[in-house]
């Protein structure tokens, strides 16, 4: 189905609204989720997420600028936690879980057949 240029800024703008404010909330709120690393496919599943709804919001992007911004976004979120929340720490483990996301987005994409939306 496909939906018009307002729809996916407005998907996007809530999707990373609310893993950002998942990713930057203090520790205590995180804690119950980290429980048999389950918080890792939590980093999985929102990097994906904010990365597949800001390629269908931001379909004109060339392929280097998106993915190197993606790319980027994976390692800047991680970097930033223990700077915005003193609560919280940088994890290797999270950090590959956010990288994760992004090839699972980049897979997704490329398996339905968007390939020509990287360019």
């Amino acid at each position: 189905m496909r939906h018009s240029r307002p729809f996916w800024l407005s998907l996007c703008v809530v999707i990373w609204s609310v893993v950002l404010a998942g990713m930057f909330a203090p520790k205590a709120v995180v804690d119950p989720l980290e429980v048999n690393q389950f918080d890792k496919l939590l980093h999985l599943g929102a990097l994906m997420a904010m990365v597949l709804s800001a390629r269908c919001a931001f379909t004109g992007v060339r392929f280097f600028w998106f993915w190197g911004a993606a790319l980027f976004l994976a390692f800047a979120l991680e970097a930033l936690q223990p700077i915005l929340q003193t609560s919280r720490e940088f994890n290797e483990l999270d950090l590959v879980a956010n990288l994760a996301g992004v090839a699972a987005a980049a897979l997704v994409l490329w398996l339905g057949g968007f390939v020509k939306s990287f360019y």
